[in-house]
């Protein structure tokens, strides 16, 4: 009975594969190993949000919309003749001191006399500019400040939920700047007075109020946005042209922002597909030195 001898084939006598950067590699740089996808790993650094969480979230913009509306609202009823100017120059000192109380409750800063000082210095430089600021762009045509003003506020919309300080900053820029040209569209001085104290208060001091509630109390932040998302609502129920549409298209739009937003962000979770693996670039990590 004959023999047959079987020779060991090149790939059995090859060496194993080695993942070393530097030395003799005894295969193609193009080789691929059997096991390569054995370490293959989804969405391991992916957290899973949950319903309720995006919906806190989504709480700031909806606060933003709110107080924006409610701007829009006013500056509407002060147009219109419908709010004296000086009722809402009440408003404003009403509402500053319940926040600066509220604030301080929060935080207990204790800067009681520089936040005087300060609402002291910005009433009167306000009050003083006010004619000059009517006056402003008072010749350029209504359809040009509206579309501007729309501009304006489109763009701190889309600004003032970045983290970035940078982008805050901005959006409350461009908010004061649409306010300072709407309100060359008001009659009197007393009318844009009281329309860039509003101003100030809605989009300088409101956003630092809202981000301490909502980094110390979950509670009263929920029924502090929900009471403000309701006000623009009383209050264009006093405008006489075109109130009953603007309430319909604020409701669509907050109801969308707040429920609609958060179910469309868990639902898109669902395809995302984050894929971890040996081909990575490895992540040093930097251990602080004992010798500090």
């Amino acid at each position: 009975m004959a023999t047959v001898s079987v020779s060991p084939s090149p790939a059995a006598d090859a060496p194993a594969f080695r993942k070393i950067l530097y030395g003799p590699q005894t295969r193609p740089t193009n080789f691929v190993p059997d096991n390569f996808l054995s370490s293959l790993q989804r969405n391991v650094n992916v957290r899973p949000h949950t319903y309720g969480n995006l919906l806190l979230h989504a709480l700031s913009v909806t606060g933003f919309i709110a107080v924006l509306a409610l701007f829009l609202a006013l500056f509407g009823l002060l147009l219109e003749g419908t709010l004296p100017a000086s009722a809402l120059v009440l408003l404003c000192a009403l509402a500053f001191i319940v926040g600066w109380v509220g604030y301080e409750s929060m935080g207990r800063t204790g800067q009681a006399a520089k936040a005087v000082k300060s609402a002291i210095l910005v009433t009167t430089f306000l009050l003083s500019l006010s004619p000059i600021l009517r006056t402003l762009s008072q010749s350029t045509s209504s359809d040009t400040i509206y579309a501007l003003a729309t501009f304006l506020f489109l763009l701190s919309l889309l600004l003032f939920p970045s983290p970035y300080k940078t982008a805050g900053h901005i959006a409350t820029t461009t908010s004061v700047s649409a306010s300072l040209v709407l309100a060359s569209r008001l009659p009197g001085s007393e009318d844009v007075f009281a329309l860039l104290l509003l101003a100030v208060l809605a989009f300088s001091l409101f956003p630092i109020l809202s981000e301490r509630l909502r980094t110390t109390s979950t509670g009263p932040y929920i029924l502090c946005t929900i009471l403000l998302s309701l006000s623009p609502v009383y209050a264009m129920s006093f405008l006489q042209h075109g109130g009953m549409s603007l309430m319909r298209a604020y409701a669509i739009l907050i109801c969308a922002v707040t429920f609609g937003g958060p179910a469309a962000l868990l639902y898109s979770q669902r395809f995302k597909n984050e894929i971890r693996g040996p081909w990575d670039p490895a992540v040093p990590l930097i251990r602080p030195s004992r010798l500090a």
